[in-house]
Formats: C-alpha cells, sequence, structure tokens
C-alpha cells in the first residue's frame, strides 16, 4: 500500500442487470470517508448476452444521475458483469521462470474461458502467501478474463458519462474488499470469511482466508429474478407487481417453506392421486434431491483454490471525444499491484429483493391461499435451491483445503430479504450475517438519513469495494 499512490477521490461503479450502483469515496486526513451513494433502476433491455446494447445511452443515463447527485469525481473503478464472458480462476502450478509462467498461464486462461484465445483480455498474478511452506514445489495463481467486446462496451460506456478510467474490476473481489474491511478484529485479521453476493440475474460466493481470496466459486444460479418470476407465476401478475408483493410479503423460513410446500404437494396429490411422501416425504429429502440435482448440472469444480491478490491494475486513457469510440486496448487488465493507482478486474447485477421490515414476520396460522401465502410458496424452492448451492460450495472448500468457514457474510440487494441470514444458519449450520459495509468507513453524506443509508448498504457492497480499492490493504 505504501508504494502506491492513494487517490484523493475515486467513483466506485457497479452496474448490474437491472440497476446502477455509484459509491464516491474520498480520502481525507488518511483515511477514506464516503461522501455519495446512488442506486438506480435500470430499465429492461439494457444489456444483451451480457453486453450493453447502447453505450452511448447508457452512459449518458449515469452521466445525469451522477450530477443529479451532486456527485463530481470523475476517477472511476468500474466493475465488468457476466456469468459466461467474466472469468475468474486460481489455480496451482509449478514454480516457474516468468516466462515459463507466461507459457502456463496462456494455456491455463486459454482452458477456462469459454471463447476464442484471439478475444480474450487477460492478466495473472502470483498469490504471495507467507505462511506457505518455502520447500512447496507450488505456488497459486490468480487470474482473471473478460472477453474483448465486453471490455470495449463498458469503456465506450464509461467515456459518454465523462468519467476517467482508473481500473476495471471484479465483483468478488469488490465485494470481498468492503465486507473484509468490516470483518476486520484489532489485529487487523479476519479468519475464514465466506462471502455470498445475492444478485438479480445470479448470486457469487467466494472464500476469503484473512483478507486472501482462496476460493472463487463459479456464479450460483439463484438471484432475486428468480424468486420474482417464481411469484408471478403463481400470482398470475406482472413482474413488476410480483416484485412488490416479495419485497412486500417475502421472507426466509425453513418450517413455514416445509408447512407450505407440504400443502401445495397435498393439493397436487389430490389431483394426480400421486403418493408424495414416496417422493419427498420430509423437507430434508427434498433438500438433498435438490442438492444432487445441482450436483449432475455442476458437476465438480476443478482448477480452483489459492489465495488473493490486490489484483488487477493498470490505467486506461478514455477518448477525449464524445462522439469518438473508446478504443479497444491490448490488455486494460494489470494484476500487478507495483507503483499504479489502480488496478482492473470484475460483478453480478443485483437489484434488491426483499421484505421491507414493515410487514411482521407471521410464522404461524400463514393461510396458504393468502396473498404471503402464496409469495412464500412461490420463493420457498428457489431458496432451498440456494441454499444446497451454498452447500456444496462449502463442501467442495472443506474437502479440497480441509477447513471449514469461520463465517458467512451475506451482500447484494438479496440480502434485504427478511430472516434471510437466519434461514441460512438453519440449513448449513454456519454462522452467517448480513453485511454492514459503512460500519468500516466514515460517511459524510448530510442529506441521507443513518437508517436509509444502512438499509441500502448491502446492495452497495460493491460498489463500495471499487471505490476503496487504492485506499486499504
Amino acid at each position: 500500500m505504501a508504494s502506491k499512490k492513494i487517490p484523493s477521490a475515486v467513483l466506485g461503479l457497479d452496474i448490474g442487470t437491472t440497476a446502477i450502483k455509484a459509491v464516491e469515496v474520498k480520502y481525507i486526513k488518511g483515511k477514506p470517508v464516503v461522501t455519495g451513494i446512488v442506486s438506480a433502476d435500470l430499465p429492461e433491455g439494457t444489456f444483451d448476452s451480457e453486453l450493453i446494447v447502447n453505450p452511448e445511452e447508457l452512459g449518458k443515463t449515469v452521466k445525469e444521475l451522477l450530477a443529479s447527485n451532486n456527485i463530481k469525481t470523475k476517477n472511476v473503478v468500474c466493475a465488468l458483469s457476466g456469468q459466461t464472458k467474466v472469468i475468474v480462476r486460481v489455480v496451482e502450478v509449478p514454480k516457474m521462470t516468468k516466462k515459463e509462467l507466461d507459457d502456463t498461464m496462456k494455456f491455463q486462461v486459454e482452458s477456462n474461458v469459454p471463447f476464442p484465445a484471439n478475444e480474450i483480455v487477460k492478466d495473472y498474478e502470483i498469490i504471495e502467501n507467507p505462511d506457505a511452506d518455502v520447500n512447496d514445489p507450488n505456488y497459486d495463481v490468480l487470474f482473471a478474463a473478460a472477453q474483448q467486446d465486453l471490455v470495449n462496451s463498458y469503456m465506450a460506456m464509461l467515456k459518454f458519462a465523462g468519467l476517467k478510467i482508473a481500473a476495471l474490476d471484479v465483483n468478488t473481489l469488490a465485494v470481498g474488499r468492503a465486507v473484509l474491511e468490516s470483518e476486520k478484529n484489532e489485529e487487523g485479521k479476519t479468519g475464514i470469511i465466506g462471502v455470498v453476493d445475492l444478485g438479480a440475474s445470479f448470486s457469487s460466493f467466494g472464500v476469503f482466508e484473512n483478507g486472501d481470496l482462496k476460493y472463487p466459486n463459479p456464479p450460483l444460479s439463484v438471484g432475486g429474478n428468480s424468486l420474482t418470476a417464481e411469484v408471478a407465476q403463481i400470482l398470475g401478475v406482472e413482474k413488476d407487481e410480483a416484485e412488490e408483493s416479495k419485497k412486500q410479503y417475502g421472507y426466509a423460513d425453513a418450517e413455514v417453506f416445509n408447512m407450505l410446500l407440504g400443502i401445495a404437494q397435498e393439493a397436487e396429490n389430490e389431483e394426480e392421486d400421486f403418493d408424495f411422501n414416496d417422493a419427498f416425504s420430509t423437507f430434508e429429502e427434498q433438500t438433498q434431491a435438490v442438492s444432487e440435482a445441482h450436483d449432475d448440472e455442476f458437476g465438480d469444480l476443478p482448477g480452483l483454490g489459492g489465495g488473493l491478490g490486490d489484483i488487477l491494475g493498470g490505467s486506461v486513457d478514455v477518448a477525449e471525444s464524445e462522439e469518438e469510440a473508446a478504443p479497444a486496448v491490448d490488455n486494460p487488465l494489470d494484476l500487478d499491484a507495483g507503483e499504479t493507482e489502480a488496478e482492473p478486474l470484475f460483478d453480478l447485477g443485483d437489484k434488491p429483493f426483499g421484505n421491507d421490515n414493515d410487514t411482521p414476520f407471521a410464522t404461524d396460522d400463514i393461510d396458504p391461499n393468502s396473498l404471503q401465502g402464496k409469495v412464500l410458496t412461490a420463493i420457498a424452492t428457489p431458496l432451498i435451491d440456494l441454499a444446497n448451492e451454498i452447500r456444496r460450495s462449502l463442501e467442495y472448500y472443506n474437502t479440497r483445503y480441509n477447513k471449514d468457514i469461520d463465517k458467512l457474510v451475506l451482500c447484494g440487494g438479496g440480502a434485504n430479504l427478511g430472516k434471510i441470514a437466519d434461514f441460512l444458519v438453519g440449513e448449513l449450520g454456519v454462522e452467517t450475517e448480513v453485511v454492514k459495509p459503512m460500519a468500516g468507513f466514515a460517511v459524510e453524506i448530510p442529506d441521507l438519513t443513518e437508517q436509509y443509508i444502512n438499509e441500502i448498504s448491502p446492495s452497495l457492497t460493491a460498489a463500495l469495494g471499487l471505490a476503496v480499492r487504492d485506499m486499504v490493504e
């Protein structure tokens, strides 16, 4: 940290599939201070196949949004978003010369990405582990890769927004950076923390060991949109109405889910003369069946493991003219922390979902035919799916590294769902909490109440982590 120049102000910009989140942080008197936050919905059709459909239009939207919220910082760190166009892995390789490692990582990257080699923007970094055995013949290497057209679309959008690109970043590292800052003890340690970013289209999961990314899990399939789609189907309403019903009436409770799913299955049995008890006699058997289905879909997760660096850096010059498209660059990703001011990687979209905390969590005498009963029935299965996907990831981590996490921390818009932490404690047997990302930072935004900031902050975790990239260790 001492070797890098600390920027005076940075804008962290997280553009998900359904929302824009931005956090402005200024470095004042030796510490980062949050001075502005923005959260706004995006219209449908902003992205197509993970690419920004109209970079100019989105860029101008971002520019207007920042101006209307009196955010003037131009230096931006932005997260690239994509399930298939952005890949982050940690691989273990034998220790070798720089030239040999360059060739090895070229092969590793090309073997792990689902797009042609001539379309890859990539970089890698050796993970420095001070506790590693000096006689160990191997070391861990983190690499990030993105498809060139994705990088170009973001660069063009940021140019039209009138912003100066300091770095492109990756979601897992951005959320981890903010979460870990809030989890440090008096000695600056965090232990082993699992971080789940509950997004709109999908969710992300990663395990950090004392600040280093040890295991970047592939994206989890369940996100807020999964719940909304189920609510829309069971209520027979449009997406917007389903979203509001989910926020007002939704919460996570295994006992309630078990009861409602049992009633729903009994009703289906009466219609189809189907013996539910032979198929799913208990809630536990149902979740096991979901887990096995995910095992078939995802199989083993080879080649993951290792540490974390301060990843991806390098400045990118932005075209001066707002009519000129941002030029493609050979490699805007630079994993070498070195002397650079900022460094790049990438996101998961996440529109907030969940109970607004105004509706009581009724756990007794819920009428399955009431609006709340139908909403809870709808969200039960995708939340069980989510728990099983996280369980599989934790089991893989335990098997590979012979370790258990100390705590699971939830962030993203989905962390606002009522009782979600308690639900996952019951399902996973792991201490779980919703992050309070602003807790580790000074906040000076006079126009916003502390209550509002606390309520919205889980969905701003990635944007905060982007903004403080070069301000924290």
